[in-house]
């Protein structure tokens, strides 16, 4: 019963929760570009190798 109250809960929660904004036209680049404009972009491209983050840098 008690996994049986963890499904209802968490099919509860993602009932609730807000649907994903449509992302752009990858093809549309400019539509990109201007949905982007603004935010910050985090890139975690190698997880730590120095020399490889050093050439990315």
């Amino acid at each position: 019963m008690k996994h049986l109250s963890l499904a209802a809960v968490a099919a509860a929660a993602i009932g609730l929760s807000a649907p994903a904004p449509a992302a752009s036209d990858p093809g549309d680049w400019e539509a990109v570009l201007a949905e982007a404009r603004g935010q910050t972009v985090y890139w975690h491209a190698w997880g730590g190798d120095q020399r490889i983050n050093a050439f990315i840098a």
